[in-house]
C-alpha cells in the first residue's frame, strides 16, 4: 500500500504512538495535538495507543478534554504485552491493526512501529524525536543475530494468563523474530532507511538529522526537519489570578528534572528579590525536592501539575517566560524510571518554547545551538549562557525596565509561531507532496 496524496486531497491515516494518554509527558501532548492538526487538515485519522494498566485512558471525549482539543481523530487502544522488549510486539501487533484499516499512511511516533508497518506492506512516516543507539560493524550483527535466534526458539513471554493469549504471543514472537524485528534500533533505522515505502523521516531539529544520517548514510535526503508547535488561543484567554499590584512574574511551565534548569531558576529567584517566580508543571517526586531546597526562598513558588489547556492561562499571567535548558536534558520517562542513559539535550525541540511563542510572552532562553535553530537574540528572544546566572539576572532587569522590548519580543515571537509554527501548518508540511516521491521511491525499487 503506497501513500497517495495529491495537493487537496484527503489520506486515510493511522497514527502509531507508545505514548501513555493521556499523561503529563510532552509526548502526549504532541501526539494528541498532531493527530488533531492531521484531521484538522481534513483527513481521516485513527490514533493507536498503548492500553496499560498504569494509564488513565477512559474515552476520547475526556482525553480531548484534558488536552484542550475538539476531538476530530478516532482513538484506539492495544494491549501492551508483557515481558521483554515488549516495545516490539506491541509495535508489531500496533501495525497489524492498522493494516486492518487499509489506510493509505501510516504515521509512526516509534521506530519499531514504523519498520512494522513497513514489513506489512504499509506506506509509512516515521517521526524521531531522539538519537538512536546501538553497536556497529561486526558487533552489531552478532548481537542483533544472537537476539534474533533466541526469540525464534522462543523467546521471553508471560504465560501467567490464559494459554489462548500466550499461543498467540508465542506465534508473534516468532514472526517478529523471523523477519529480524528483535534487532538494535540502529540496525532498524538503516533497514527503513532505503525502504522504498517509507515516505519520509521527520525530525524535530537539524541536529537531529545529522546525527541519524550519520547512523544511516541512505536517509540524506529523506528527512524533514519540522520543529514542535503551539495552537495560537482562538480569543485572548483570561489571566490566572497571580499577585495584583507592581509585582514582576517570571514564569515557568513545564518540568523539573535533570536538564531542565530548576536549578538556575531557584538561584536566579534569589538574586532578584523584587520578582516573583512561578514555576508551573513538575511530578510530585520533584516538587517534594524543589520546594524543600527554595524553602528559604519567599519570591518562588511551586505551582504543581496542571492539564494542558490551562497553560495558556497562566502564561497570560505572566510578565516574561523562562526557558533554561542545559546541555544533557531528561525525558519524562528516564525521569520516572532514574534512566540517567537517555539525554537529548542535542536534540530537543522544547514544546514549551512555542507555547511562550503563541502566548506572545517576552522569552528569555539558553544560549544552545538546538534552541537558537528557532529563536534568535534580540530579535524573538533574549538568549543568555546556560550557567550564566549574573547574564539571566541581568536580562530579567533589562526587561523589567523596558516595557517596549517585552512588547517586540513578544509580538515578534508570536508573528513567527503564527507564520511557521503552528500544529496545523506542521501537520500540512510533513505530508506535503507524499503521492509524488512515493510514487517515485516505489518506480525505483528493484
Amino acid at each position: 500500500m503506497h501513500a497517495r496524496c495529491a495537493p487537496g486531497d484527503t489520506m486515510k491515516i493511522v497514527f502509531i504512538s507508545d505514548a501513555c494518554i493521556p499523561s503529563p509527558s510532552a509526548e502526549a501532548v504532541f501526539v494528541v495535538q498532531m493527530a488533531q492538526a492531521l484531521a484538522d487538515n481534513g483527513h481521516q485519522v485513527r490514533l493507536l495507543v498503548p492500553d496499560r494498566k498504569q494509564d488513565r485512558y477512559s474515552d476520547l471525549e475526556a482525553v480531548a478534554a484534558y488536552y484542550g482539543v475538539a476531538p476530530a481523530f478516532a482513538a484506539q487502544t492495544i494491549a501492551w504485552p508483557a515481558g521483554t522488549k515488549a516495545i516490539r510486539l506491541w509495535a508489531w501487533r500496533a501495525a497489524q491493526a492498522a493494516r486492518l484499516e487499509e489506510p493509505d499512511l501510516v504515521y509512526a511516533r516509534h521506530i519499531a512501529a514504523g519498520w512494522a508497518a513497513l514489513a506489512q506492506g504499509l506506506s509509512c512516516i516515521v517521526e524521531l524525536h531522539q538519537g538512536i543507539e546501538g553497536r556497529s560493524g561486526l558487533v552489531g550483527r552478532l548481537v542483533d543475530r544472537a537476539d534474533d535466534m533466541l526469540r525464534q526458539v522462543g523467546g521471553r513471554w508471560s504465560n501467567r494468563s490464559n494459554p489462548a493469549r500466550d499461543a498467540a504471543t508465542r506465534q508473534d514472537c516468532r514472526e517478529l523474530a523471523r523477519r529480524g524485528g528483535y534487532v538494535q534500533n540502529a540496525t532498524l533505522l538503516r533497514c527503513l532507511a532505503g525502504h522504498p515505502r517509507l515516505a519520509r523521516v521527520v525530525v524535530i531539529t537539524h541536529a537531529l538529522e545529522r546525527d541519524l544520517v550519520r547512523t544511516a548514510p541512505q536517509l540524506a535526503g529523506r528527512i524533514q526537519v519540522s520543529p514542535d508547535g503551539a495552537s495560537l488561543p482562538a480569543s485572548p484567554p483570561v489571566p490566572v489570578a497571580v499577585e495584583p499590584g507592581e509585582v514582576f512574574h517570571v514564569g515557568y511551565c513545564g518540568h523539573l528534572y535533570a536538564g531542565k534548569g530548576i536549578a538556575l531558576i531557584a538561584t536566579l529567584a534569589r538574586q532578584c528579590p523584587w520578582a516573583r517566580f512561578h514555576v508551573v508543571g513538575g511530578l510530585e517526586a520533584d516538587l517534594d525536592y524543589w520546594r524543600s531546597a527554595t524553602d528559604d526562598c519567599a519570591n518562588i513558588v511551586f505551582h504543581g501539575h496542571i492539564e494542558p489547556h490551562r497553560v495558556i492561562h497562566w502564561l497570560a499571567a505572566f510578565d516574561v517566560c523562562l526557558l533554561p535548558n542545559q546541555p544533557a536534558v531528561a525525558t519524562y520517562g528516564s525521569a520516572r524510571r532514574k534512566n540517567a542513559a537517555t539525554n537529548i539535550g542535542a536534540y530537543t525541540s522544547p514544546m514549551k518554547m512555542f507555547e511562550y511563542m503563541a502566548a506572545g510572552k517576552p522569552i528569555v532562553a539558553s544560549d544552545l545551538a538546538v534552541l537558537r535553530e528557532v529563536l534568535t537574540h534580540d530579535e524573538n528572544a533574549l538568549l543568555c549562557a546556560h550557567d550564566d546566572v549574573r547574564a539571566w539576572a541581568g536580562a530579567l532587569s533589562r526587561l523589567a525596565g523596558d516595557a517596549g522590548l517585552r512588547e517586540r519580543l513578544g509580538a515578534a515571537a508570536r508573528a513567527d509561531l503564527k507564520t511557521r509554527y503552528t500544529w496545523s501548518a506542521r501537520a500540512r508540511r510533513v505530508i506535503a507532496d507524499l503521492g509524488t516521491e512515493t510514487r517515485t521511491a516505489e518506480s525505483e525499487s528493484p
